[in-house]
């Protein structure tokens, strides 16, 4: 049967939908093709050689790491490890290895697939003193220590240490690597050994004169003391690195805040007043909406230590409704829990007058276009309920949280902790 004889067998009134499903057909593979072809600029399609195309990938992946620009890092890193497969060139390989490892470290957030990565850089790059095989080593160490195996992390933070025990203490490759060993330290309660490390940070960005890279430092080692619950020596660093960070907005804007939560816990308001109006003016500057709205969380619990209620309570409540329009999952995550340790603002729970008992805070968002993120954050707590007015109750109590959100690659992340909060509620009618 010919194709002529094929349509005259097909009724007229059909035609049209067939022609119009063939259209749609023929606009999707043209649609498709276009969308793969449109991630890699025509600069690169014009390349003569697979040496040339493998350089420029390895330059546009870099380059999209530093702008944090992640979307094509997983696929750009697969096409040069293709290449560079057939072409057998073993630098490349290990390159492209690392930077799949990249991809899945930070776009992803997959640490099991991270380490199975970096682990393959290795052996192109036996030389420990080289680049590849150092920042391997220490991604490998701190993915392990996202995944809380202290055992495997330790392995490779040990060989870390000897490496660096070679280098002088001004060389930027031991400083930045002491950081990432302070921060192990940290993560796995030991302090006394974060301590040292951030130390030998801290002196090679004094030798080298590198005051923003001082003060980064400076305010990580602050911050270290909090943790310690040293509040004296956490201000110490923190204003001390302020100095150094005028010139850095964001970190000025976190370590300015940070003091002002450090003189919250000594009781000293003022002051925490005078970091808290530096911070906030600063993130006002450059309209970085969620450090407003976390520096409004620092000044209500001011207000309640000051048992201002009222004024805590309206900031409470302003807070809420600048979340309904979430710029990040992180970011609108933290803001709602450490709104919900202090005024539960969607809840259920049952407490006698000065009686023991049991609550659950929800608090969820939802957003995003083609990669869709969702979160939800619960707590819940035991603790015993004290009257102090006609409406304002305080309740410190043990709090259990538990937080998930999907982010990009399906991947879905879980966060649980105990905390001790003290309660501050405002419930009208009772």
């Amino acid at each position: 049967m010919t194709r002529q004889n094929l349509l005259n067998k097909i009724p007229l009134w059909l035609l049209p939908k067939i022609l119009a499903i063939l259209f749609l057909i023929i606009a999707q593979i043209k649609a498709d093709a276009q969308e793969k072809s449109s991630f890699l600029p025509d600069s690169y399609t014009t390349l003569q050689s697979d040496t040339a195309r493998m350089r420029f990938l390895v330059k546009a992946i870099e380059d999209s790491l530093d702008k944090d620009q992640l979307t094509h890092i997983l696929d750009w890193s697969r096409i040069g490890l293709a290449m560079a497969e057939k072409n057998n060139v073993d630098t490349m390989k290990g390159i492209f290895y690392f930077d799949i490892a990249k991809a899945y470290t930070y776009y992803y957030q997959k640490h099991d697939s991270a380490i199975f990565y970096y682990k393959k850089v290795l052996p192109y790059f036996p030389d420990k003193m080289r680049k590849y095989n150092a920042f391997s080593i220490r991604e490998i160490m701190d993915r392990y220590a996202n995944l809380g195996n202290k055992d495997s992390s330790f392995v490779y933070l040990d060989t870390l240490k000897a490496l660096i025990d070679t280098m002088p203490d001004s060389t930027p490759r031991k400083i930045s690597l002491s950081l990432n060993i302070a921060t192990v330290y940290q993560w796995f309660g030991m302090y006394r050994t974060a301590v040292r490390y951030f130390q030998v940070a801290i002196n090679g960005e004094r030798k080298n004169k590198n005051f923003p890279g001082l003060g980064l430092a400076l305010a990580n080692l602050g911050l270290l003391y909090n943790e310690m619950e040293d509040d004296d020596k956490a201000i110490k660093y923190s204003k001390e690195a302020l100095i150094y960070l005028e010139n850095a907005n964001m970190p000025f804007i976190q370590t300015a805040s940070n003091l002002s939560e450090f003189y919250t816990n000594k009781e000293q308001y003022d002051s925490a007043l005078v970091y808290y109006n530096k911070s906030t003016e600063r993130a006002k500057k450059i309209n970085d909406a969620s450090s407003i709205v976390t520096n409004k969380n620092i000044l209500a619990s001011i207000y309640i230590r000051e048992k201002k209620y009222d004024l805590a309570k309206n900031i409470f409540d302003q807070n809420l409704d600048d979340l309904n329009n979430p710029v990040d999952v992180n970011e609108t995550l933290n803001a709602i829990l450490a709104i919900a340790r202090v005024y539960p603002t969607k809840g259920l729970g049952l407490f006698g007058k000065g009686g023991v008992g049991l609550g659950i805070t929800h608090a969820g968002v939802e957003f995003g276009n083609s990669t869709s993120e969702t979160g939800l954050a619960y707590s819940a707590g035991l603790g015993w309920e004290i009257k102090l007015g006609k409406q304002i109750f305080f309740t410190p109590a043990v709090d259990w949280y538990w937080s998930s959100y999907e982010q990009r690659g399906d991947d879905t992340l879980y966060e649980k902790l105990f905390n001790v909060s003290i309660a501050v509620t405002w419930q009208p009618g009772r």
